[in-house]
């Protein structure tokens, strides 16, 4: 049997792949029934595509390699598939030498056996190790390196607008990203339908119904051609089964070009291809044949298109177009896919598909010498990256994982092409043609594509929370996550939060933390929180009047919902309150943001008699806060009031 195959050997290659799969799998059922044979595609997809070619000679050096640098760089996998790795790469070695499939240039069995055992217990930390990944990491530095705030929407939503506007020269730069990786980024809180609406939105995905119909229409088995093909005819009946659009026949002027193969039924391929890559369905002796622990997943729409988003980073070159220039992407659709989510995730703007086609361009020149290549070409192999970015997210499209925010008319073709415009151009050809104007369309996540991207970024390890995510915590826990939340998300998270223990049993554990926790921020939130608790928060409230420290924070709680009227509140707890108020918004968003807070107290000459009395309050944040006024106010009477109190705070210590 052949097992070597050089890089333009990919049909070879693929056939020779998924016969090795094959045996090996029926192998495994009887003599390796814990190994996961599917995993072996990634394994023989790295050999060839990576290594030297050759799938049956293996050294220690390849096992590192494959283990500790690949896998965690290029494929994302749930922890049970993490934890069979090892042993079915253990498995399928063993196959290897009974079967006298090893090379005899291999390291012997028992050396490849003892470097696995040294690097299984290291394996699953290399892929939770989120500095292996990717281009994935490329997406969040390009946001930090703008100088983001992940979790200020508006900040994020702006980014996008302006970066297109950017002078070349800075785009580069910040794209390039040199130095260390970025520090691990926090994303904002997401809120997400509830599973029946997520699980109503997969059942309508087209892809999701495409791989149904085509997973049914396998039945029992169907037979395939020499080459690993659906045959023509059957490809022909899938074409209007699964309304995949491929054109039979397609007439150009006055010739008709017969279709010969399934091949050039491109979608009616793919389908097939996915089909395979999400577990649906696969080849044994000939013949594609239905997956029975997978069926199941067809009355399960969500489940399914899980499996689907899973499939479809494993494509890699079943939907480029590389027939033109060749293919750039076509080895980087396993991380590009949670990098394009990723890009998309954070922001409610649409993302340009320039901004996402500059960061995969980024990731594409470090690996080619571009420095003696004339502008000209680099500039094609750029649209050429944009295409292939653009196929991606037509199939994202069709999962019902993004949508398209078309960008004004596309551009014409020039008129003295000649074109029949009724032909399927190649997507790299309509590029070429259509010119930057091609790179305005933008792009952005559904409700179950954010679903799924949630879904991939914690596989990767980034902390990407969900609202409702911390019904279950504590309420020291719940206020420490909802501190850098915008208000709306803190009250949804609130309300959540009170639901789950009960309005009487939320009241009180929050009472309880805020009796003995004295940190302003944790206190503000502390109250917000108990007017989610309903009845039993009001009275846990009033209950806080006790307490000389909270005292002002429970009256104007019960104020501002009228459970108390105005005249409860007396001159100096009114003047703690704004002590403290000053304190927390100095510490959190600057001493200029604490001085905007006296504006609406008068003119500056009150602001100034106010400033200067406080003094006299008796609250420790007293000091921060006319130290932020003393520095920050606008109004010269006003800072020079916060000095004085200021003086006469440190004089009064000083007496004590």
């Amino acid at each position: 049997m052949r097992m070597q195959f050089g890089p333009d050997d990919e049909e070879a290659f693929f056939a020779a792949r998924d016969d090795l799969l094959d045996r090996f799998a029926a192998w495994a059922e009887r003599a390796a029934p814990d190994a996961d044979p599917g995993l072996m595609q990634f394994v023989l997809d790295y050999k060839w595509g990576y290594g030297d070619g050759h799938l049956g000679r293996w050294i220690t050096a390849d096992l590192h390699d494959l283990l500790i640098d690949w896998f965690p760089r290029k494929v994302t996998l749930d922890p049970e598939e993490v934890e069979l790795v090892v042993p079915t790469m253990r498995a399928f070695l063993g196959w290897l030498d009974e079967t006298g499939l090893l090379d005899p240039a291999s390291d012997r069995p028992a050396a490849l056996r003892a470097t696995l055992e040294r690097l299984a217990p290291r394996f699953p930390a290399a892929m939770d190790d989120p500095s292996r990944h990717g281009l994935a990491k490329s997406f969040f530095g390009l946001l930090q390196a703008g100088g983001i705030d992940l979790t200020d929407q508006d900040a994020v939503s702006g980014f996008v607008a302006s970066f297109n506007q950017l002078p070349e020269e800075d785009r580069k730069r910040l794209l390039s990203l040199p130095g260390e990786d970025p520090e691990p980024v926090d994303l904002p809180p997401v809120r997400l339908p509830a599973e029946a609406e997520l699980a109503d939105a997969a059942d309508a995905a087209p892809a999701v119904e495409r791989l149904r119909r085509f997973t049914a229409w396998v039945g029992d088995g169907r037979k395939l051609t020499q080459k690993g093909r659906l045959t023509l005819a059957d490809g022909k009946a899938l074409v209007e089964l699964l309304g995949t659009g491929d054109r039979i026949d397609p007439l150009v002027g006055d010739t008709t070009f017969r279709t010969r193969s399934s091949a050039e039924l491109p979608e009616v391929a793919v389908t097939f291809t996915w089909a395979r890559a999400a577990g649906l369905v696969r080849v044994v002796h000939g013949r594609v044949v239905p997956v029975k622990r997978a069926q199941s997943l067809l009355g399960r729409p969500l489940d399914l298109w899980a499996r689907a988003l899973d499939g479809l980073r494993q494509l890699r070159p079943d939907i480029l177009d590389g027939a033109l220039l060749g293919s750039f992407l076509a080895e980087d659709v396993e991380s590009l896919v949670p990098a394009v989510l990723s890009a998309m995730y954070a922001g409610d703007e649409p993302v340009p598909l320039r901004v996402l086609a500059d960061v995969a361009w980024n990731d594409v020149r470090g690996a080619y010498d571009l420095a003696a290549q004339p502008s000209s070409l680099t500039s094609t192999w750029r649209r050429m990256v944009a295409s292939e970015l653009d196929r991606i997210l037509q199939y994202l499209e069709l999962l019902g994982a993004v949508e398209r925010i078309p960008a004004g008319s596309p551009p014409e073709p020039e008129p003295d092409l000649d074109l029949d415009l009724d032909v399927q151009l190649p997507i790299a050809t309509r590029y070429l043609l259509g010119g930057e104007a091609m790179l305005d369309v933008g792009f952005r996540l559904t409700a179950l594509g954010t679903w799924g991207a949630n879904r991939l970024l914690r596989d990767l390890g980034v902390d990407a929370p969900v609202i409702g995510d911390l019904a279950a915590a504590d309420a020291a826990t719940l206020l420490a996550r909802c501190a850098d939340y915008n208000e709306a998300d803190c009250q949804a998270e609130f309300e959540g939060w009170c639901e789950a223990r009960g309005g009487k049993a939320a009241a009180a554990e929050l009472a309880g933390l805020l009796a003995v926790n004295d940190d302003l921020g944790t206190r503000m939130l502390g109250f917000q929180a108990l007017g989610s608790a309903g009845p039993a928060g009001v009275e846990a409230v009033r209950s806080l009047r006790d307490n000389p420290q909270l005292r002002p924070y429970a009256t104007m709680w019960l104020i501002d919902r009228g459970h108390e009227k105005q005249e409860a509140v007396d001159p100096e707890m009114a003047a703690r309150m704004l002590v403290e108020t000053c304190a927390l918004v100095a510490a959190t968003d600057g001493p200029a943001a604490a001085a905007e807070l006296l504006i609406d107290l008068g003119p500056p000459e009150e602001q100034a008699a106010i400033v200067e009395s406080l003094w006299r309050v008796d609250s420790p944040h007293v000091g921060a806060t006319l130290d932020a006024l003393a520095t920050a106010h606008p109004h010269k009477q006003v800072a020079k009031a916060a000095r004085r109190a200021a003086f006469k705070l440190r004089s009064a210590s000083r007496r004590s």
